[in-house]
């Protein structure tokens, strides 16, 4: 699973590679081609902006998993927050209306549920981006997979990253975790995808060896339940 480059978010004029010309107030500036006074200062300009950088802004990638009957399907997604902003929400790719409600809902819920545990955050700006060209999203099973991508680009303590794992269900504004249809594709399509852990409500009726089961947003963050109080099929 390849993780998409963070210097896709950056300023053009951020250096991401030394190596490649790198417009800088008018003049195009290569190593091997300028005095190494320049360079270094090439070099700690693009230090200094990328620590500025992640003290405003943050990323995380996670999963979709979908079916439409005959087969099943993986849609990554992108998040990134701008801290300081107003919770302005953004989107690109190919998303439609329903699954921009879904996101906005997961908004909501997270803030609520960090307010309830004292989690401290400043007011953010958010953009969700689907890179594929075309995808096939609809439902509400994206809002669980949403809500911990949420979680985690806003420095919560999880249990694992959001692009490790895939999650399926459905929550609403209290933070409860719900349970969602179509679950057995989805387990042969996550199996068949390779990874480990599949989360999905408490009250999901299918089972499986690597599901892992949770009832409330709560039970995501790490630091308030050890991992055997999660209820893990065997």
């Amino acid at each position: 699973m390849r993780k998409p480059a963070l210097d896709n978010f950056l300023p053009l004029w951020y250096l991401s590679n030394l190596n490649h010309v790198v417009p800088l107030h008018g003049y195009n500036c290569c190593r091997g081609t300028t005095n190494r006074y320049v360079n270094w200062f090439i070099d700690l300009l693009s230090r200094i902006i990328m620590v500025i950088w992640r003290m405003f802004m943050r990323y995380s990638q996670g999963w979709l998993v979908g079916q439409d009957g005959s087969e099943g399907y993986m849609v990554p997604f992108e998040i990134c927050i701008r801290r300081g902003g107003t919770y302005q929400v953004t989107t690109s790719g190919p998303l439609n209306e329903d699954l921009l409600q879904s996101f906005v809902l997961c908004s909501f819920a997270v803030q609520r549920v960090l307010h309830d545990l004292n989690i401290t955050f400043e007011p953010f700006d958010c953009h969700l981006h689907f890179p594929l060209h075309r995808i096939n999203g609809s439902g509400i099973s994206c809002r669980l997979s949403f809500t911990y991508a949420l979680l985690e680009v806003l420095g919560v303590n999880l249990r694992f990253s959001a692009s490790a794992i895939v999650l399926t269900g459905d929550i609403n504004l209290n933070g409860d975790v719900l349970p969602v249809g179509g679950i057995a594709q989805k387990i042969k399509t996550v199996r068949a995808a390779g990874f480990k852990y599949f989360i999905v409500a408490d009250r999901q009726p299918e089972e499986c060896n690597f599901m892992i089961r949770v009832h409330h947003l709560k039970d995501l963050i790490g630091g308030r339940h050890e991992l055997d109080t999660w209820r893990q099929d065997e």
